[in-house]
């Protein structure tokens, strides 16, 4: 199943779905931020990310195994008690590092996050 790049935060008690393209900033980058442009982030408590791999086949979903991820506008602290609880689900594997910074389909979103 291959599925674009979702954003999903909790506001408060309700979740919010978005779904955005994740071509380059130049294809669709005024579209990314545009929807981001309406979330406000005094509300958020958190934030997934959800992105297709596209150079590595997984028969299952991943989580990354970083504890933060490096945008140019400033860090992003990944959950990490949450991919415990997600790991310790059985449900998910953990990815190698290699996988997760060669993975590109969440890139031109973090910036946009951490910007929030």
């Amino acid at each position: 199943v291959c599925v674009i790049v979702m954003s999903i935060t909790l506001c408060g008690n309700i979740v919010c779905v978005k779904s955005i393209s994740h071509a380059g900033f130049s294809y669709s980058g005024p579209t990314a931020a545009y929807a981001y442009k309406y979330m406000d982030s005094k509300t958020i408590k958190r934030v997934f990310v959800l992105g297709p791999s596209h150079h590595y086949y997984t028969d299952g979903c991943e989580v990354t195994g970083c504890k933060k991820y490096e945008t140019p506008v400033g860090d992003l602290d990944i959950d990490t008690e949450v991919v415990d609880e997600l790991l310790a689900t059985g449900r998910f594997q953990k990815m190698s590092k290699r996988v997760d910074e060669d993975e590109h389909s969440i890139e031109m979103h973090l910036p946009y996050i951490a910007h929030q």
